[in-house]
């Protein structure tokens, strides 16, 4: 008798061999192993589970939970992602949740922001959301404070990201606190590096249009970063395929992406 022949049949003690699955989650889930961005398998079947059971689906290129609505660590890491607090300037307590976030996708540029005392971190990734109406960066208010009321206006007024002086982050909108997500700055983005005078000093990131996040569909409309526009202070930089533009922030016709690192 052959060995496939065995199978299921019951052993010379008496116990009935039985097949089951290492974990709880969809029939064909593979295991993730240490990155389920980097397992091409667990990629291709769309479905995944990690070392601690974490079910997951790839969606829009997103791992999130199966059986819930949390989303993957944006490294790829057996942990959920946090949702960052309204400013954009550090995580919040709570975790990211997919159906508010509304992810598009994800992308690692050269340079991600993460805070005030790592602007241009190397070796990072960005989550990004579907998009949203084209509206002013100050729609809700110009706080960056309450929630409700938060939007950007004049760079050079206390409490954006360098109170008088230019930075790559002034901060964030209400449109994108309540994803628990924030604005782009613009060497995140799908741009090429401007050059000239006047972008931001305050740090030194690397641009890669090729790695970046991606401008948003919508004829003839830019998409905005937190980015400030040295030539004038009411001027932010956005951005449209790989070339940068720069409006006021009461321009209406610019369109929102959310990022979160």
């Amino acid at each position: 008798m052959s060995s496939s022949s065995l199978l299921g049949q019951a052993p010379w003690f008496g116990v009935f061999v039985k097949t089951q699955s290492t974990n709880n989650c969809a029939a064909g889930s593979v295991a993730c192993g240490a990155n389920c961005y980097t397992n091409s398998t667990a990629i291709a079947a769309a479905k995944a589970y990690t070392a601690s059971g974490k079910c997951l689906t790839l969606t829009n290129g997103v791992w999130v939970q199966a059986d819930g609505t949390n989303v993957l660590s944006v490294d790829g890491t057996d942990a959920w992602h946090y949702a960052l607090n309204a400013n954009g300037r550090s995580f919040s307590a709570n975790l990211l949740n997919k159906t508010t976030a509304n992810l598009r996708g994800r992308v690692c540029p050269s340079s991600v922001y993460v805070n005030d005392s790592n602007k241009a971190a190397s070796g990072r990734c960005l989550y990004y959301d579907q998009g949203n109406a084209a509206q002013a960066l100050n729609a809700a208010g110009s706080s960056q404070t309450t929630q409700a009321s938060m939007g950007l206006t004049d760079w050079n007024i206390a409490g954006t990201g360098g109170d008088t002086a230019s930075t790559w982050y002034e901060g964030n909108i209400k449109t994108c606190a309540d994803k628990g997500m924030r604005l782009p700055t613009l060497y995140e983005t799908a741009v090429n590096d401007p050059g000239g005078t006047n972008k931001p000093t305050d740090s030194s990131p690397t641009f890669n249009a090729a790695n970046g996040v991606p401008s948003i569909s919508i004829s003839g409309s830019c998409t905005w970063t937190s980015s400030a526009f040295n030539y004038s202070s009411n001027y932010y930089w956005s951005w449209s395929g790989s070339s940068a533009c720069t409006f006021g922030y009461g321009s209406t016709f610019v369109a929102v992406r959310c990022v979160l690192p």
